[in-house]
């Protein structure tokens, strides 16, 4: 990665990347001398002085006629990357009282029919927070085992996190698996608190069920989960009743699936992770 590239982390434009690292080189200057070191307007070059002392990178020392810039501190880009991790603390701690205030102004009842569609691998991803956003409840899926390489092993480590923060409990039904060994150990992920707690699978043949794409089944929802290339596409259909009926359908598939490992039964009521 180039320094420009660092420097972008940081919020700083190109052309105040252009002289943030100008006075570096140079060390205190007025205006006047680093306009003959750059071809950038005088009055230009006044505004982005002022943003980056704004931002905490440039300070300023006053002669008798003129105001000479320098560069600040490094530990100024330490002080960025706090205010920066601080805010997005904030953010996280602003997610559930946003959440339950934009549910408060809802109209929509659990009785009513809603539908959710996104499309694209944003939308997926998206989807998948939603699948997670309810606390102590269990999660069964016909698994195509296609979606932890759609939106990537980072992100999909993250929700497996977020299973076992949430206590979220997931079931699944594939066609193909690795088997995971007694201590949590395999090869798709690093996360033994989720493989032994929160997770449990069976495979079921082919010739009984070809699972092609993914159905995701939460208490109250069905979400179509498609992985095609090119067609990434999510669905939601939120209704208690359909919910009820698919799980049904999933739990008789469930007893015909074979468990390949100690994880392939059901979660104990109430069990806590």
């Amino acid at each position: 990665m180039s320094i420009q590239n660092d420097l972008r982390l940081f919020g700083l434009s190109e052309q105040e990347q252009q002289v943030f690292l100008l006075l570096a080189q140079r060390g205190w200057s007025t205006v006047v001398q680093l306009t003959k070191h750059c071809l950038i307007k005088r009055s230009t070059l006044y505004r982005i002085l002022e943003s980056l002392i704004h931002k905490g990178l440039v300070i300023t020392q006053v002669g008798q006629k003129t105001t000479f810039y320098n560069t600040a501190s490094i530990d100024s880009f330490e002080g960025m990357a706090l205010e920066s991790e601080n805010k997005t603390s904030q953010m996280r701690n602003s997610i559930e009282k946003i959440k339950k205030h934009l549910t408060s102004l809802s109209n929509i009842k659990l009785t009513e029919t809603t539908l959710l569609y996104y499309k694209g691998l944003r939308g997926l991803k998206q989807m998948q927070w939603k699948i997670r956003e309810k606390p102590n409840t269990e999660v069964v899926v016909f698994d195509s085992l296609k979606w932890g390489d759609v939106v990537g092993a980072d992100f999909a480590e993250n929700l497996r996190q977020i299973n076992v923060d949430k206590n979220v409990r997931f079931r699944s039904i594939s066609n193909s698996e690795p088997s995971i060994a007694p201590d949590g150990t395999t090869s798709w992920t690093t996360n033994k608190k989720y493989t032994t707690k929160f997770y449990r699978h069976r495979l079921i043949s082919r010739k009984i069920l070809d699972i092609q794409q993914d159905i995701f089944i939460t208490p109250d929802s069905i979400v179509y989960w498609g992985v095609k290339t090119g067609d990434e596409v999510a669905v939601q259909i939120t209704n208690i009743e359909y919910a009820a009926m698919m799980k049904q359908i999933f739990e008789f598939m469930w007893d015909k699936a074979k468990a390949i490992d100690k994880f392939g039964e059901r979660f104990k009521i109430n069990s806590k992770g």
